[in-house]
């Protein structure tokens, strides 16, 4: 269960990163 924990964290900062690039925007605005 915590394996499956962090891989979902992993892909989701991933996500949040890709997204802040993207859009320019900083982590506080995106979240």
């Amino acid at each position: 269960m915590s394996e499956k924990r962090i891989k979902y964290d992993a892909e989701f900062r991933e996500g949040a990163v890709r997204i802040v690039e993207e859009t320019g925007k900083s982590v506080a605005a995106v979240a």
